[in-house]
């Protein structure tokens, strides 16, 4: 707890928090320390204090670092300028190099001396470090073309995590600082955003909280006022009209639970048009949509085999939002589980200039092989992105529910 508040105030505070404390208590926490909310000193001290006062009230905080103006920082001295495409560092060896030394020494060794100091005990960590971390290179397609590939170099993306080091060092009291870098089959090193890294940790270890510290404002709700968290108590955020949202992207992801296994989910989505027009955008019913016409949205392929590495993606035309009532987000499981929490799956929802918003199929889920994910709906121009996560036994279910009106004929789909 900050020591820069009197006495009366911490027990203010104390006493206010005594209920959640309660509640959480011996729960898991995940925090995402943004590198631009480690510019100020008094801040960082600030945080550390706060990273032992969870761990001694009885909670277990993990936290995941970032460090971008750090890297900045670093190739200047080196007279070297950093690229970004479609907001991803280009990583070339040498830029690596400057990412591992900034990320698994600086910054991390700067915050584990900090929570020291404060009174915890602190041990850093990269992806390496008990083989946590498994990657493999980031495959980027172009937001306007995704016929064209941008080679972002070591830019990792997730194939694996193995929390068990984060949770041996946790039942010794530790609390673990975590570097986003991850490494490949041939044991090369991959730089991973740590938004990434936080938010899977979060869903493997089913961290009761999962908690971003950034100086970005972060989510507004349709009154302009912020959201510091999405919850079953606040479900759904308003983004500001404009006239182009751009290419919105839903991208469905889950982890095989071995090499040997291979679980296959897919995307889909119920779609209405202003002028009443109702759809289904659906691999199974091989209804794949369109993106440039009616109805606006489409699927970028589909994988049959489980092997899909890089997850399923739903593609809406936000160019066109104007003439969409609505989109009602649902997964199900094709083949390889038997239920959701076996997949480890997340969709999240990326939105040109806008904080991507992630939800996880396992919170809530059942074995009920169909779940309504989100549905965005076009409030007086608007998108009002409402998040769900409710289960049904077949696509036929989910019409009933929510009042669509399809004719569905058979288990193959929509016809």
């Amino acid at each position: 707890m900050h020591t820069d508040l009197r006495a009366d105030q911490k027990a203010e505070v104390l006493i206010e928090a005594l209920p959640w404390l309660e509640e959480f208590a011996g729960q898991r926490i995940v925090v995402k320390y943004g590198g631009n909310a480690m510019v100020d000193d008094h801040l960082k001290q600030c945080f550390a204090e706060d990273m032992v006062f969870l761990r001694q009230v009885g909670l277990h905080p993990i936290v995941v670092h970032g460090g971008g103006p750090q890297i900045d920082a670093a190739l200047t001295k080196i007279g070297k300028k950093g690229q970004f495409i479609q907001g991803m560092r280009v990583t070339d060896a040498e830029t690596m190099d400057v990412v591992e030394w900034v990320l698994g020494g600086e910054v991390q060794q700067d915050i584990v001396g900090l929570i020291n100091a404060a009174g915890g005990k602190a041990v850093g960590l990269t992806g390496r470090d008990g083989a946590m971390i498994r990657a493999r290179k980031l495959k980027m397609l172009d937001l306007n073309d995704p016929s064209v590939e941008h080679d972002v170099g070591q830019v990792g993306e997730i194939e694996s995590i193995d929390p068990s080091i984060l949770r041996a060092l946790q039942d010794d009291q530790f609390i673990p600082v975590v570097s986003p870098i991850g490494f490949g089959p041939d044991n090369e090193s991959y730089n991973i955003n740590a938004d990434l890294v936080a938010s899977k940790l979060a869903e493997i270890l089913k961290a009761e909280k999962l908690m971003m510290l950034t100086n970005i404002r972060g989510v507004l709700d349709k009154q302009g006022e912020l959201l510091t968290e999405l919850t079953k108590e606040q479900p759904s955020v308003s983004l500001a009209k404009q006239h182009d949202f751009g290419r919105i992207r839903v991208n469905l992801n889950w982890t095989n639970p071995s090499a040997d296994s291979a679980i296959d989910l897919d995307v889909a989505a119920l779609v209405r048009l202003k002028n009443q027009k109702k759809t289904g955008v659906e691999a199974l019913s091989r209804l794949f949509g369109d993106y440039d016409n009616v109805p606006y949205v489409a699927l970028e392929g589909d994988d049959r085999s489980g092997e899909n590495s890089h997850g399923e993606w739903l593609l809406i035309n936000g160019s066109h939002w104007q003439q969409i009532d609505e989109v009602l987000i649902y997964a199900f499981i094709y083949s390889g589980a038997s239920n959701w929490q076996s997949t480890h799956a997340t969709i999240t929802i990326h939105i040109p200039d806008q904080p991507s918003i992630t939800t996880r199929l396992t919170e809530g889920g059942d074995d009920r092989p169909v779940g309504v994910i989100a549905r965005l709906i076009n409030v007086d121009g608007t998108i009002k992105v409402e998040r769900i996560n409710q289960y049904f036994d077949d696509r036929e279910s989910i019409d009933k529910a929510f009042g669509w009106g399809l004719e569905w004929h058979s288990t193959k789909g929509k016809g």
